[in-house]
Formats: structure tokens, sequence, C-alpha cells
């Protein structure tokens, strides 16, 4: 298992990528690579003891869990329409750069928002599990949802 924080809560992919013409898919803006390239910075240097340590079979299914923790509730205490599916990609590629395994070969990601109306204390947190770790998977949902039974 490796855990990563990151302080705040990434820009939208909305501000970070754009389309290619003609359908051929989306391309980081010369903001999104610096923003990207920023993070890859901090976890591989703050991380690089738990990244040394980081073996996993090639083979094996793996587990992600992202947790958004921003503002979610506005003045009328409704649920504000920040999407987190459109803040988790520039996370997951850098996530990927650093530990050499592509977003692909995760088999269960799990996206989870909290309020945190505090600008200071916003942030994002990133599990990441193999196979033969799923218990402490199911136990970190449980711990994040105690309202939802794993």
């Amino acid at each position: 298992m490796i855990h990563f924080s990151i302080q705040g809560v990434p820009p939208s992919s909305n501000h970070l990528y754009a389309n290619m013409r003609g359908g051929g898919g989306r391309v980081l803006k010369t903001e999104g690579k610096r923003y990207k390239q920023d993070l890859v910075t901090h976890l591989a240097s703050k991380y690089a003891v738990d990244l040394a340590k980081l073996s996993w079979d090639p083979c094996s299914r793996r587990f992600a869990i992202y947790a958004f923790y921003m503002p979610i509730l506005q003045k009328n205490k409704e649920i504000a329409r920040l999407d987190v599916t459109n803040r988790v990609k520039v996370v997951e590629d850098a996530v990927k750069d650093v530990t050499a395994i592509d977003d692909k070969a995760y088999t269960t990601v799990i996206l989870a928002k909290f309020h945190e109306p505090k600008k200071e204390r916003q942030h994002t947190e990133v599990w990441l599990y193999s196979e033969s770790e799923v218990g402490y998977f199911v136990r970190k949902v449980a711990e994040l949802h105690p309202d939802v039974q794993v």
C-alpha cells in the first residue's frame, strides 16, 4: 500500500486539458503540464522512500481510492456541482508517472468527496493497494464511509 497526501484540490480537467480537433482525444494544455509536473516532482520527492519499496506483481489486481476534501456545500446547504471526476485525471496521470503503474491497471477505483470549507485544509488523499492488500482497502473504504456497509 502507498498513500499520498496532496495539498489543495487539483483544477478541473476542463481547465487543464484541450480537445484535439477531429475527435483526436485530449491533451494537456501548458497550465496542465505545469500542474502535473509540479505534482510529479512533489510526489517523487516527498514519497521517495515509499516509492522505492513499492513492488507489485504486474499481473495482480490493483485498487485505488481518491478522496477530495473540498467545499461541496453552497450557502443554502445544497450540494454544489463540483465534479471530482473532472479532477482525478491529472492526479491519476501524475501517480502513474511516479509509480510506473498505468491507471488502466486498477480494477477498482473509488472517488470520494468530503466537505471542507476551510481553504487551508482542502486537500487530496490517494491510497493504492495491491491484490494482497485488499483487506486494507476494504477497511479504508469503511473508515471513509462508515455509513456504507462493505
